[in-house]
């Protein structure tokens, strides 16, 4: 029996709807949550009423390992963006 095809599209979509590329919240801007709607590290409610899920860096390993698995290239936006927020981590926000 063989497999079929991963549909990598599709999981590279899912992946990229869980990291924080558009939020309206700067420290938060690249990092991964758990899923589009929610994040185990909480959530900021922002001056202009809209939510901002907290990233945190479990799930932005999990994400970037993800990039990594679909032949994302290092220069790829979404993959600079995860590492920009991993490094922000490391030096302080």
């Amino acid at each position: 029996m063989t497999l079929p095809d991963l549909n990598w599209a599709a999981a590279i979509r899912f992946v990229q709807n869980c990291q924080n590329s558009a939020t309206d919240d700067p420290p938060d801007k690249g990092g991964f949550i758990y899923r589009p709607d929610r994040s185990n590290a909480g959530q900021t409610n922002l001056p202009s009423g809209r939510i901002a899920y907290r990233s945190y860096g479990s799930m932005t390993y999990a994400g970037l390992l993800s990039y990594i698995y679909a032949d994302l290239k290092s220069d790829d936006p979404r993959v600079t963006s995860a590492l920009d927020w991993l490094r922000r981590q490391l030096h302080g926000r």
